[in-house]
């Protein structure tokens, strides 16, 4: 079994790169991280946020979206330059 440090570690250098993140059945999801509706919380049991969908979450929001739904997130954008979470985060 691996440390749990390898794999946040290799899923971070696939989301740095830019590339899409693929589940347990092969269904591709944004890197959220990348995306200008991403948010981090100040809330300690709901981490992340997707300002797009207006919900907060324990894991990646683009895995909850394709949990809940069956379909990857269709509301991807990429954030653009300057402050964190692009220009179309608000």
């Amino acid at each position: 079994m691996e440390p749990c440090g390898s794999i946040i570690a290799a899923s971070r250098t696939d989301s740095e790169k830019g590339k899409v993140n693929r589940d347990s059945k092969d269904n591709v999801t944004p890197p959220c991280v990348r995306c200008a509706f991403f948010y981090v919380t100040w809330d300690r049991t709901f981490p992340y946020g997707c300002r797009r969908f207006g919900f907060k979450t324990r894991s990646v929001p683009s895995h909850e979206v394709l949990r809940s739904s069956g379909a990857p997130c269709a509301f991807f954008r990429p954030a653009g330059k300057g402050r964190p979470g692009g220009e179309g985060a608000r």
